[in-house]
């Protein structure tokens, strides 16, 4: 390979790692979430088991919240490291609300709902 060009390409990758130091060191730890304070998992309908989308998850007292997507599944990083145990209120409309208490990392948890009749 021509040397100009290796030493072009060689500039053009560190022009570009250089540019993206600022980014990363303006947010750090923002690219690893801290698990310790994180519900997640999925809410299905009760007879059926399957995913119900479009659900508010309403963490009481707070303002963290999350709708889970069309497969059912939510996320929601609460933002305080003090905080162990959270209340949950689950809403849909066509269903009985859901109103349930976690102790925190709660992951892969499954939020059954009922169909209101």
């Amino acid at each position: 390979m021509n040397r100009g060009i290796l030493a072009a390409v060689i500039a053009a990758v560190s022009t570009i790692l250089v540019s993206l130091i600022p980014i990363y060191c303006s947010n750090p730890g923002k690219h690893v979430e801290d698990t310790r304070r994180v519900i997640a998992g999925v809410i299905t309908e009760d007879h059926t088991s399957k995913p119900i989308g479009q659900a508010q998850v309403i963490i009481v007292g707070r303002n963290e919240s999350d709708i889970s997507q069309d497969n059912g599944v939510f996320k929601v990083l609460i933002n305080d490291d003090k905080v162990n145990t959270i209340k949950v209120i689950i809403i849909k409309e066509g269903y009985k609300p859901v109103h349930r208490s976690f102790d925190l990392p709660a992951e892969n948890v499954e939020i059954r709902m009922i169909r209101e009749n």
